[in-house]
């Protein structure tokens, strides 16, 4: 019995306290088969990553936004959403601090033309 109760203890105390988790397996589920870099279409508005891609499962930032809103664990991490316009391409960014002290980051970015790309960054926390 005391053992039952010690998990129990365990398990509410790791659900109340935030900690931190790489985006990186729910840009993989968004993106599909992604490359390596930034493509300049991206780089031209500022985005820095690692990995994206410009034919991602979803054809729209909506429709992966919405996908990532059921998916992300948002009340178990501490990951931030932001939506914002960079030079008319409109820009949804996902953060999360990870426990090596990098910052995992995750965007939804549909340029102005249309074209839709995810991508994919890890970099130092701030």
């Amino acid at each position: 019995m005391k053992k039952f109760i010690a998990s129990i203890v365990v398990a509410l105390s790791g659900a109340l306290s935030l900690s931190a988790i790489p985006l990186f397996p729910f840009f993989v589920d968004t993106a599909g088969s992604y490359e390596e870099g930034c493509p300049e279409a991206l780089r031209a508005i500022g985005i820095k990553a690692t990995h994206y891609t410009g034919t991602p499962f979803f054809s729209s930032l909506k429709s992966a936004d919405e996908f990532l809103n059921d998916v992300l664990p948002f009340s178990s991490y501490t990951i931030t959403k932001e939506e914002f316009e960079l030079q008319g391409a409109k820009v949804t960014l996902y953060t999360s601090d990870m426990e090596n002290g990098q910052t995992s980051t995750l965007y939804l970015i549909q340029l102005p033309e249309g074209k839709f790309y995810v991508a994919y960054d890890e970099s130092a926390a701030n």
